[in-house]
């Protein structure tokens, strides 16, 4: 589990790239580098905005304007840089630390209906260090440390491109429903408590026979969260 990214770019067919090698029986005039132009190409940053299901499909429709998207979504949210799309999620049967959230797939090759591309710009790192810097992203955003709320899809990919030094502030309409979330205390407490009870359903629901048998003899432990602090403002 975890990043492929480098798998992605060791067997990706990619056009016109020049190769680190000429191979027996390929000769030089075989092997097209890659022009400036689509280097720069390469180096924009693009978000690609889709709905989690047909019930957020539904609401993400239903709350937006005639010539704007819905500032009320619920949206999964992937990065684009160099011809791979990064995205952070949970597995509903990994949640020991150090398995990595960080997940690469090819552009829109997601079960996720896609809803809208935003482009944040051109990035000023070069394709080897968004490597490395994907590389330590993987170990920061833990599988298990994921949060419906507090660390998701949409703040992974804010924080992506940040580090990514995007030149194009990150679009507020993406983040609408987890700010309201946020900004509401009993929301927030909501919100934190069914987290807490799916997230320990889900590990309790993984575990073999004999771990339940023994967490069923000692009472289990009740999920917990920490409650948001109140708002002075």
């Amino acid at each position: 589990f975890g990043s492929s990214f480098a798998q992605l770019r060791r067997f990706a067919p990619w056009p016109n790239t020049m190769s680190l090698g000429t191979p027996d029986g390929i000769n030089d005039e075989m092997v097209t580098p890659r022009s400036t132009d689509e280097n720069e190409e390469e180096r924009e940053v693009v978000l690609n905005v889709y709905d989690i299901d047909r019930v957020s499909g539904w609401w993400n429709e239903y709350t937006k304007g005639e010539d704007e998207p819905s500032r009320f979504g619920a949206f999964h949210v992937g990065v684009v840089i160099y011809g791979i799309e990064y995205c952070y999620q949970y597995y509903f049967d990994l949640w020991q630390e150090g398995v990595t959230g960080v997940v690469s797939h090819w552009p829109k090759s997601t079960d996720y209906t896609f809803r809208a591309s935003e482009s944040m710009g051109r990035t000023v790192l070069a394709e080897t260090q968004v490597d490395s810097l994907i590389a330590d992203i993987e170990n920061e955003w833990c599988a298990a440390d994921y949060h419906i709320t507090r660390k998701n899809c949409v703040s992974f990919a804010e924080e992506l491109c940040g580090r990514l030094e995007c030149p194009t502030p990150f679009p507020a309409w993406i983040k609408g429903a987890l700010e309201t979330a946020r900004s509401s205390y009993v929301l927030s407490t909501v919100l934190d408590a069914s987290w807490a009870t799916a997230r320990w359903w889900m590990v309790w629901s993984t575990q073999s026979e004999e771990a339940k048998a023994i967490e069923g003899q000692s009472g289990g432990e009740p999920p917990t969260w920490d409650a948001p602090l109140r708002s002075r403002d």
